[in-house]
């Protein structure tokens, strides 16, 4: 067996079945839910059924057959279309912006800003609450199989991103909101 063929091998992504899809969106319902008491349970369930979802079809439209990391170099090469951490981020709130429950808000949020290990994720927040006391929404990190937790508990430290207008908070309901800090 070749390296190339080793690389492959050990730098592709699992798949998820749908019972483990099922299992990811019950946990991010679980976290909806102890974040934000008042969103009703269905409105949860839907939104992260739907995350969950759309973090796996972007996998399939995307080809990311590799990590992450080798999938970028592929997207920089011109060898594949999309698929590096920004545009997941991107995509993921374009196609959960209808689905969000009333209550709550979804904001762009980015680590190591001009760094190597440089990165962007949402924050998934209620209203009143400043996006740092939200859950991250990571749908690159783990290449289509949707990272999501508290963002305290996160390795990485976040900050609002308000200088690139591709990367800003927006909430479908409202007009563009300005960041209080986070």
């Amino acid at each position: 067996m070749g390296l190339f063929s080793v690389m492959v091998v050990c730098c592709a992504p699992r798949v998820e079945s749908v019972v483990e899809r099922g299992e990811r969106a019950r946990g991010l319902k679980n976290e909806i839910v102890r974040m934000a008491p008042a969103v009703p349970s269905g409105e949860a369930d839907r939104f992260a059924r739907r995350a969950v979802e759309v973090a796996a079809r972007q996998r399939d439209e995307w080809g990311m057959e590799l990590s992450p990391w080798l999938h970028n170099g592929m997207v920089n090469i011109g060898l594949k279309p999309s698929g590096r951490c920004y545009e997941w981020a991107e995509a993921l709130y374009d196609q959960l912006e209808e689905d969000l429950p009333t209550s709550l808000r979804m904001t762009m949020v980015q680590s190591d800003r001009g760094k190597l290990r440089e990165h962007h994720a949402i924050s998934l927040h209620q209203q009143r609450d400043r996006w740092s006391e939200g859950i991250l929404l990571d749908g690159w990190k783990k290449a289509g199989l949707l990272v999501y937790l508290p963002i305290g508990e996160s390795d990485r430290e976040w900050e609002f991103e308000a200088e690139n207008p591709g990367l800003r908070e927006r909430n479908p309901r409202q007009a563009v909101a300005k960041s209080t800090g986070g």
